[in-house]
């Protein structure tokens, strides 16, 4: 039988009854026990703490990439870097971002992206070229946008 939870003073018979009745994903909820080496009471308020910008409230920061549009990857990556979350929401290529401009054909684009979407190619099939060291007019190479 499973170990009895206490939680806020009340008895679950056991983590999954307790993250069932809080509507918790129990492998999280166990996941930031074990690794995060969280108590119960830690757990619970890291997985219902909100997340507030601009006034509105996220379960998640996967919902709020979502609702702002970015990219979660990227979004992390920039936080990882000790951006705050506006910064790390922004669109906008910053200095703090490891992006460089790139000159193409005499125009100076923000970033390898800018000069991709400008010339309607793929950034991973660009930069899959690029890493290979093939020219960049081979990198842009787009037989669909022709």
């Amino acid at each position: 039988m499973a170990e009895q939870v206490v939680y806020n003073g009340k008895i679950y018979r056991s983590m999954h009854a307790l993250c069932k009745e809080l509507n918790l994903n129990y492998s999280t909820f166990i996941s930031s026990i074990k690794h995060k080496k969280l108590s119960i009471e830690e757990a619970v308020e890291h997985m219902t703490t909100k997340i507030t910008y601009k006034g509105k409230a996220y379960s998640t920061y996967r919902e709020l990439c979502r609702e702002n549009e970015i990219n979660y990857s990227t979004f992390l990556s920039r936080r990882s870097r000790g951006m705050s979350i506006a910064e790390a929401l922004s669109k906008e290529i910053s200095e703090a971002s490891n992006c460089k401009p790139i000159r193409y054909n005499g125009v100076l684009y923000k970033s390898r992206l800018e000069l991709c979407e400008a010339h309607h190619c793929s950034y991973s099939t660009f930069m899959s070229r690029y890493v290979a060291g093939l020219p960049i007019s081979v990198c842009l190479y787009n037989p669909e946008a022709r």
